[in-house]
């Protein structure tokens, strides 16, 4: 992808709020992304080559990705536009249902496109728009 095609697709991107920082990946997606798996593609079970831990809805709830998140160890609940105390997954919808997953980590903020490049942003709201709508719930871990 190229930086006039992720400007193309994420409109409040541009070249000083955000830089690509890797390769594109097939391998995983944004919510793989933010959990640290690198290796499997988290969505709604059923589908071959699909990931998602045994036990919970098959749906892509904002409620069902929250259950997911918490049993990582982000359980504190955070303001979407606080700069977090620790690392953080920051959950996009549209309605009632996830599109997006975000993460804070080492103090900077970082997402995966989809299919394509990972990249660190200065905000959640640079990510807002028709693909991702917003951030509707922060959580985190609870700092040390």
């Amino acid at each position: 992808m190229t930086a006039e095609e992720i400007e193309g697709s994420f409109p409040l991107l541009s070249s000083v709020n955000y830089e690509v920082t890797s390769d594109r990946h097939f391998n995983y997606n944004c919510l793989a992304f933010a959990r640290g798996d690198r290796n499997n593609w988290w969505e709604r079970p059923g589908r071959f080559g699909f990931y998602r831990p045994a036990g919970f809805a098959a749906d892509v709830t904002v409620k069902t990705a929250v259950k997911i998140i918490r049993i990582h160890g982000f359980t504190m609940d955070w303001n979407s536009n606080a700069e977090p105390l620790s690392d953080s997954i920051a959950i996009h919808a549209k309605d009632q249902n996830w599109t997006h997953f975000a993460k804070y980590s080492g103090g900077r903020r970082l997402s995966k496109l989809g299919e394509d490049h990972d990249i660190a942003h200065k905000s959640l709201a640079v990510l807002e728009g028709d693909l991702h709508r917003k951030a509707v719930r922060v959580l985190s871990r609870i700092p040390n």
